[in-house]
């Protein structure tokens, strides 16, 4: 987990699919070509699916840097678990898993062959997932795993430093053969990695476990810069298909149509509660009252994003008895029973024992999605006397400023892992943990759900009344692709090929 920067690389998949049928008496080069067969109509393709790489960069998926190489490897190697849309996991090479305290016991499914015609076995799994460990893509991923050690041939023990309800929904790193530190590892996923004369392509896996028959059997990989041009190409034609990521707050339109992928990127409002009157939890309750987050995705993220109202994900987690509406009445309430029961000249709540409700706000200037939202916030605590002074900072300096914690409230954004531990916010000396409670009753609550002794429920409510931070949104990742490719609209922030076995050009 980490502070994402103000401008990240667009995550890039870029698409060319073209289906070419041939058929007695039509034109060779008609798309739409087809030839009758004694069973009917046959269709052929004899065009190949273009997806952009980087010749200069790794594709070993532990060596890899960029994020176009990066992407491809779910296409050229499978994990212990693939995630659905609702983050649940999939049995992929595992057979299945079992959860004991701190332990998850896998099981692999028996007779799992990488491409190379090797067997998989829990030795490349370990292998695996030391490479994993020592890997910047995958590193963050895995750090509350302390250990794994093999029960036998297929079975291996995962162990975790803390409790984590959701830990196996991480294990779904890529899997290599032991040992092979090569650039291009042999792998077990849907497509298999071959080179001849410098040019690398990708033939689908008949063989694959779980089966795996989709229409485009071949993919080329061409070699394509990392930087934004590729939207360019997307304009022009020379490819069918991007992903934007959004990261720097700006959406490139281009002529094509496209779709949202949901994100595990939380955007949230932080608090400094050592700062007085945000040492009250009423103040942060109240705030949380005035902040509309539909408000802030709908408007401030151009729609590219999904209103939180807890701080887990909502394609996770969909809690509808946690909506509520903005409440400035109750809101104001709150604040009078606080103390805070007098206004000042500027419109501003005070309280002669707990000083003026007037905050600064820091926010990183270079991302107009996060500026848009912190002008809404500033608009809606006015509204019940809480003053909100806007500090637009350079990514740089508004890093420093957090990490030093000079701040009363700012918009932060992170990652979270894919088991939505919460803990880098809520455990003493977590990497989020600016200017909160460790101690507080909301890390209190959060403890005990980890623990078992907590329904989840308990801890959001816990949270809602001493809310260390306030969620705000979900981001959301753009897909735009050719207006002739029927492009599955599955594709997922694990996983943006996730339906590629039904892609097709009309």
């Amino acid at each position: 987990m980490r502070f994402l920067r103000k401008s990240v690389p667009i995550i890039s998949a870029v698409l060319s699919l073209c289906v070419i049928l041939s058929a007695c008496g039509k034109d060779p080069e008609d798309p739409t070509a087809t030839t009758e067969g004694g069973s009917g109509v046959v269709v052929t393709q004899n065009r190949e699916l273009k997806l952009p790489y980087n010749r200069s960069d790794s594709l070993n998926p532990y060596k890899s840097t960029g994020l176009l190489n990066f992407n491809l490897s779910t296409l050229i190697y499978d994990g212990l678990f693939a995630l659905d849309e609702s983050y649940k996991p999939i049995p992929v090479l595992a057979e299945d898993y079992n959860r004991d305290g701190l332990n998850l016991e896998v099981k692999l499914k028996d007779g799992v062959m990488f491409s190379s015609g090797e067997k998989v076995t829990a030795d490349d799994v370990i292998y695996s997932f030391n490479q994993a460990r020592s890997s910047p893509n995958y590193s963050a991923r895995l750090s509350n795993f302390s250990w794994v050690k093999k029960t036998g041939e297929l079975g291996l023990v995962f162990i975790l430093k803390s409790p984590s309800p959701f830990g196996v929904n991480c294990l779904n790193f890529p899997i290599i053969k032991k040992g092979d530190n090569s650039p291009a590892p042999a792998g077990n996923g849907r497509y298999i990695l071959s080179e001849s004369e410098g040019v690398h392509r990708l033939a689908y896996n008949p063989s694959r476990v779980g089966g795996f028959e989709p229409s485009v059997k071949n993919i080329l990989l061409a070699d394509s810069p990392e930087s934004q041009a590729l939207a360019a190409s997307l304009q022009i034609g020379n490819i069918d298909c991007a992903f934007f990521d959004m990261s720097d707050g700006v959406y490139r339109r281009t002529e094509a149509n496209a779709f949202d992928i949901g994100l595990n990127n939380l955007v949230f409002l932080g608090f400094n509660v050592y700062k007085a009157g945000l040492q009250n939890p009423a103040v942060r309750k109240a705030a949380a009252m005035l902040t509309d987050r539909k408000v802030i995705a709908e408007t401030a993220f151009q729609r590219h994003a999904r209103p939180a109202f807890t701080a887990f994900n909502p394609d996770f987690y969909d809690d509808t008895e946690h909506v509520y509406q903005v409440n400035p009445e109750a809101a104001i309430q709150l604040l009078v029973q606080a103390g805070f029961d007098k206004v000042n000249n500027e419109g501003v709540r005070f309280s002669p024992a707990g000083g003026k409700l007037s905050f600064s706000l820091v926010v990183n200037e270079d991302n107009p999605l996060k500026t848009a939202a912190a002008a809404i916030i500033k608009d809606a605590l006015a509204q019940s006397g809480i003053s909100v002074q806007v500090t637009p900072l350079k990514f740089e300096e508004y890093t420093a400023a957090i990490q030093a914690r000079r701040f009363d409230m700012y918009i932060g954004e992170v990652m979270l892992n894919p088991d939505m531990h919460l803990s880098p916010f809520l455990s003493p000396g977590g990497a989020l943990s600016f200017g909160i409670d460790p101690y507080g009753a909301a890390a209190q609550a959060y403890s005990g759900y980890l623990a078992g002794e907590v329904e989840m429920h308990g801890f959001i409510d816990t949270f809602n009344e001493d809310p260390p931070f306030i969620p705000l949104c979900y981001r959301n990742g753009v897909v735009a692709y050719n207006r002739k490719l029927n492009a599955a609209k599955k594709a997922i922030s694990t996983d943006l090929f996730f339906g590629i076995d039904s892609w097709a050009f009309s």
